[in-house]
């Protein structure tokens, strides 16, 4: 028989959000009554039956019940949480009872015993922070037991949306296992490319700046025509920025954060970022700088004023702008003094020719400098020795 309930396709086709296409029909005799359903659900056919009785009131609420939990991942979780929560709101209810008559036998206790109003007061307060953390532990415990699930799950769309809303929601450690249990799942379709973005922007969230910068870049490279690759390829670089050492410390993620950066500017020479990234460039400039001036500095403090004449040209010649300039310009030249003073007599005319020369340079650049003094009596040493060299020559 079919047809024999016909307010009742009508009463379930929930048109304001497609979930339910289908059919009913019955079998057997007058009672009881097999209601079939077959409904798209998730891009998928579900199919499900619900016994009924023609006493029975067929009516949206039953159907829209059946609808919501029949068989689904959804369905069976949303009913454990009902139950669950049920359960607590009547543990609940019972502690607060127990709180409200002890609250009312305490001051009557009170009276007959005066010094015992402080242990009933606190022995309530902390019957009322037992109560509060319970609840606490019972919501983790929930919360903790759908993750769980989750990540058991076959239902991917379901994992994916998920996964998205823990992402949203400020949870990027359980929305980062959930993507990548799935990114196979999804690989070649629409979804990879968002599963991609979502997994590098995880662990940037969570401050794992090495493990997004690859992330990014896997992007760029795998997806070089996306509307997203131009963000991914300025991620790239500002994840190796702020994983960027201090200037003691290897300076190779800096490098690599300046050739990003000069790449991104070099594919959008338009782009609004182009100041910001101009000033990070700076910065991790000065860090390089900085970086060869200790190095450089340590070996003049050590005395080893040959090492630290390299050192120092090398510093002047890879970072002319460097805010350090006039120090290492000074040092420069107290190495090469250093040099032609205790060097042997055969290599003291021409080191002490460099120094001067050295110091011409300074003194150009630098005529009010705070070494001025220091350095003009370096060079009074300088002129001395080759105005006598000169006379013995004569």
């Amino acid at each position: 028989m079919t047809g024999a309930l016909p307010d009742l396709l009508p009463s379930c086709s929930r048109p304001e959000t497609g979930l339910f296409k289908g059919h009913v029909r019955f079998i057997g005799g007058y009672s009881p009554v097999l209601v079939r359903f077959e409904w798209a659900q998730e891009e998928r056919i579900m199919k499900g039956e619900w016994m009924v009785t023609r006493e029975q009131d067929v009516n949206r609420g039953g159907i829209e019940r059946f609808l919501d939990g029949a068989g689904s991942f959804q369905g069976r979780e949303r009913r454990k949480s009902e139950k669950f929560f049920a359960v607590c709101l009547s543990i609940f209810h019972f502690l607060l009872y127990l709180c409200m008559l002890q609250k009312k036998r305490c001051p009557e206790q009170a009276e007959r015993v005066g010094e015992r109003r402080l242990p009933l007061d606190f022995k309530r307060n902390c019957f009322m922070k037992k109560v509060l953390l319970f609840l606490i532990v019972a919501a983790c415990c929930l919360s903790c037991g759908e993750y769980q699930q989750l990540l058991k799950s076959t239902d991917y769309q379901l994992i994916y949306r998920k996964a998205v809303e823990y992402y949203n929601n400020g949870d990027y450690q359980k929305a980062q296992n959930l993507l990548d249990g799935i990114r196979t799942v999804f690989s070649g379709t629409n979804k990879a490319q968002n599963i991609a973005y979502y997994r590098a922007f995880c662990s940037y969230n969570m401050k794992d700046y090495e493990t997004a910068s690859g992330l990014f870049k896997q992007f760029v490279q795998t997806y070089p025509e996306s509307s997203f690759a131009e963000e991914c390829l300025f991620m790239m670089g500002y994840c190796d920025y702020m994983a960027s050492p201090k200037p003691r410390l290897d300076q190779s993620l800096t490098d690599r954060a300046l050739s990003e950066f000069q790449l991104y500017l070099n594919r959008y020479p338009r782009s609004m970022r182009k100041e910001q990234i101009n000033g990070y460039i700076d910065e991790l400039r000065d860090k390089l700088s900085y970086k060869a001036y200790l190095s450089a500095r340590n070996y003049y403090q050590r005395e080893y004023y040959k090492a630290a004449t390299v050192s120092l040209q090398n510093c002047l010649k890879d970072y002319p702008g460097s805010k350090y300039r006039e120090e290492i310009m000074y040092m420069l030249f107290m190495s090469k003094y250093e040099m032609a003073v205790n060097s042997v007599e055969d290599k003291k005319l021409e080191r002490y020719n460099n120094a001067q020369e050295e110091y011409y340079y300074f003194a150009e650049e630098y005529p009010e400098s705070k070494y001025a003094d220091e350095l003009k009596k370096c060079y009074e040493v300088i002129e001395a020795y080759l105005d006598n060299y000169n006379y013995e020559e004569e």
